[in-house]
């Protein structure tokens, strides 16, 4: 069997490989935007949730966010434990972190911490990232005694 290419149809060939190439390219160029734009919404919902720590008294704005002794105490126990068992080295930014905890515990942190406190989803989910930087202990007490 002898296979025969034409001179157009080798150049067919190259202009839809040239084709396929910029298309990718164009979509690699979409998704890298769509990212920065994800990454961006972060940020500013975690912003958004340090000052709301701070408007309800549970922590104070210094360089990091400082939070009053007693803030974690609005999450019930099992919970704080289980926010504890994430592994911080999956989760190599604050971002990857924050997608980690909403997706594993979005809906118990709205019924169990944010709606009883009347706190918004920022200001939950800063208080579950700092939960989630604690060393699992057997007993639980907010980061200024457990230093103590």
């Amino acid at each position: 069997m002898t296979l025969t290419l034409s001179l157009a149809d080798i150049a067919s060939l190259c202009a839809s490989f040239v084709s396929i190439i910029s298309v990718l390219y164009l979509v690699q160029i979409r998704v890298a935007r769509m990212e920065a734009k994800v990454d961006t919404l972060w940020s500013f919902q975690l912003r958004r949730g340090e000052v709301e720590t701070v408007l309800h008294g549970l922590g104070t704005k210094h360089s990091p966010l400082k939070l009053n002794e007693g803030a974690l105490d609005v999450f019930p126990r099992a919970l704080r434990e289980e926010i504890r068992q994430i592994s911080q080295e999956r989760c190599s930014t604050q971002t990857e972190l924050a997608c980690e905890i909403e997706q594993r515990f979005g809906e118990r942190l709205a019924d169990e911490v944010c709606l009883p406190h009347g706190l918004s989803w920022g200001a939950c989910l800063i208080l579950a990232m700092r939960i989630a930087g604690e060393k699992p202990s057997p007993v639980t007490a907010p980061p200024e005694k457990a230093a103590a």
